[in-house]
């Protein structure tokens, strides 16, 4: 009996795996434009156009000036970044990369407000997510930090605004994701390893019959 069921249990094992969660796509970005730039300081606070979307997430800076160079910093500004996908796309999660270093007053934004537009369209409703960080807050030094904002919508430009801590903060990258496939609820996955297990046992009666 327990060879004839093998190959059902086999089954069953291979169904529950397909029907996990599968990992999010990164969105391509066409381009990009910022309503304020970071400062042009010679130390490379700026960007000087494709650093938010290069794909390089760079890890601490360690001592010196220059090392910031893979971010963008801003000072006391909220900037809006407007990000281009070339068509209309649908957007499940953004993720932003940031370096959190309080003692050169490097922090992290309050807020992120996120807007919609289709193509051809005007931008839909703004939705704010907090961060969690609170003006003042305790924060390590030269940390990198990823920060995750469930704001899903569809549209070919997505604006995305950061709320200043008052002070610096520092971004490399920004990930625009497509939504993830629904994960089947844990009752789903056992009613069908059941179904399947009970067409085992119906084969294995025919058999006998």
């Amino acid at each position: 009996m327990g060879m004839r069921l093998w190959p059902a249990a086999v089954m069953a094992a291979a169904l529950l795996s397909s029907m996990g969660a599968q990992a999010q796509e990164v969105l391509a970005v066409d381009s990009y434009t910022l309503s304020v730039n970071g400062p042009n300081n010679g130390y490379g606070y700026n960007d000087p156009g494709g650093e938010l979307t290069d794909g390089v997430i760079p890890a601490g800076v360690g001592a010196g000036y220059n090392n910031w160079a893979p971010y963008v910093l801003w000072d006391g500004k909220s900037p809006t970044i407007t990000f281009d996908l070339g068509s209309d796309q649908a957007v499940g999660q953004i993720r932003a990369h940031f370096l959190t270093y309080p003692k050169a007053a490097v922090y992290l934004p309050l807020s992120a407000t996120v807007r919609y537009a289709l193509d051809g369209g005007e931008f839909g409703e703004a939705v704010t997510v907090p961060t969690g960080y609170v003006s003042g807050g305790a924060l390590a030094h030269d940390t990198p930090v990823m920060l995750s904002f469930n704001t899903p919508g569809v549209g070919r430009l997505v604006q995305l605004t950061l709320q200043t801590p008052g002070r610096w903060f520092a971004l490399s990258e920004v990930q625009l994701l497509a939504p993830t496939t629904p994960v089947p609820e844990a009752q789903s996955a056992w009613l069908a390893l059941g179904g399947l297990a009970v067409c085992a046992w119906a084969l294995r009666r025919r058999r006998q019959a």
